[in-house]
């Protein structure tokens, strides 16, 4: 059996931190009004003066500005702590008594009040904002974080969000530009929703025309896309960029080719319902320094119907841009609480005279000044380990 001066020798450090989660809380996923029950597990390993114990709940967002000075330089990191909240879970009495070695179990609670924080997310290279849970201990007589012991784990937020109004069909009809401004193009169509649900499936009709009869519609695509929109300050300017990202794509059926020829080149285009699926892990969402949406982009690709008429026309320049036509369609995504109705379900609260959907609304951050409280758990009572021959770690160590 080994003895305390042997099992201090070893690669083991004097403080050691560890966060330990209930298997009931995992995945780490949570959403407004959550409450994480959660224990800080401290193992000293010899007489340690400590000054004190302490959780920290942090969002941090990270964005990534290009300098567009060389293609050789990297693009500028700037962090932006939105808020960090922080609770001591024990604190120094005297620093004539120090800790006993030993494995000290603090029961704590993160309760996250019933707001909508901006959702976790990462873009490489572009944006990225997480949550972070983070343990620390400071050293009695340390006037330097070098003597900090930090343990981080990142937790997940997903808003919750409510439909603003009752379920209802989505009716569009707009004219647009071709890439090429030679001619308008008309989309018209319907969709059965106006907001929309992560992990659903939607039906969507279209119907396309070009008025120029020397072209055909040679097919339609139907992508999702996710924008992500960041502003940035640097030097004191302002400045806006945004990506895109695109999710899915559909190869629309066309009803009237499916009923004649499919060499027919028409100039109309009309497809029966289809079906439109929104992936479970997506969320529209705003920091204030990034907003994230989606929209559905509708691409009519266009052709002549004279191959001579087609050489004639498109240079080497253009041939290498496609013709066509598109048109933007934005979709709000809405997250429906699953501890009051599930998303298949909802469809019916407004029927409910029982459900108020508008009395269940939940602010986001931006419109509340709430924030997330980190509390010593009272139900439970704080649990030494001594360090001795029974200590799980020491008996780790010992056979190793």
């Amino acid at each position: 059996m080994n003895t305390l001066s042997e099992l201090t020798s070893k690669n083991l450090s004097s403080i050691n931190l560890n966060i330990i989660l209930p298997e009931k809380n995992k995945p780490l996923f949570y959403g407004p009004d959550s409450k994480i029950n959660a224990y800080l597990w401290l193992t000293l390993t010899k007489k340690t003066c400590i000054q004190r114990v302490c959780v920290q709940f942090t969002c941090t967002e990270t964005t990534f500005i290009n300098n567009n000075r060389s293609l050789l330089s990297k693009n500028k990191r700037v962090d932006r702590e939105l808020f960090c909240v922080e609770s001591n879970l024990w604190q120094l009495l005297s620093d004539k008594n120090p800790l006993p070695p030993g494995t000290y179990i603090f029961p704590f609670s993160l309760y996250i009040p019933r707001i909508n924080l901006p959702n976790t997310c990462q873009y490489l290279g572009i944006y990225k904002l997480n949550y972070e849970l983070k343990a620390f201990v400071d050293k009695s007589s340390s006037f330097s974080f070098k003597d900090r012991v930090v343990k981080r784990i990142d937790l997940h937020f997903s808003g919750k969000y409510f439909p603003t109004c009752a379920p209802k069909e989505l009716l569009f009809e707009q004219t647009v530009d071709d890439s090429l401004n030679m001619f308008k193009v008309e989309f018209k169509g319907s969709i059965n929703a106006t907001e929309f649900l992560p992990d659903s499936t939607y039906k969507m009709k279209l119907e396309v025309k070009c008025p120029n009869n020397e072209y055909y519609i040679k097919n339609i695509k139907v992508f999702l896309h996710e924008y992500i929109s960041i502003k940035t300050v640097s030097q004191g300017v302002e400045s806006f960029s945004e990506y895109c990202k695109t999710l899915s794509k559909i190869d629309v059926p066309s009803y009237s080719i499916a009923s004649e020829s499919k060499n027919a080149r028409s100039s109309t285009f009309e497809s029966s319902f289809f079906d439109v699926r929104i992936p479970h892990d997506i969320a529209d969402s705003n920091s204030g320094s990034a907003e994230i949406t989606h929209a559905m982009v509708i691409i009519a690709k266009l052709k002549p119907k004279n191959e001579k008429f087609d050489k004639l026309i498109f240079s080497s320049v253009v041939k290498s841009e496609p013709h066509v036509s598109k048109l933007r369609l934005g979709i709000p995504i809405v997250h429906v609480d699953p501890i009051l109705f599930s998303p298949s379900t909802f469809l019916n609260a407004f029927s409910d005279k029982k459900l108020n959907i508008s009395s269940l609304s939940i602010p986001k951050s931006i419109e509340s000044a709430k924030l997330p409280i980190i509390t010593l758990n009272l139900e439970e009572k704080v649990k030494f380990i001594p360090w001795d021959e029974f200590h799980p770690l020491w008996a780790a160590v010992s056979t190793s």
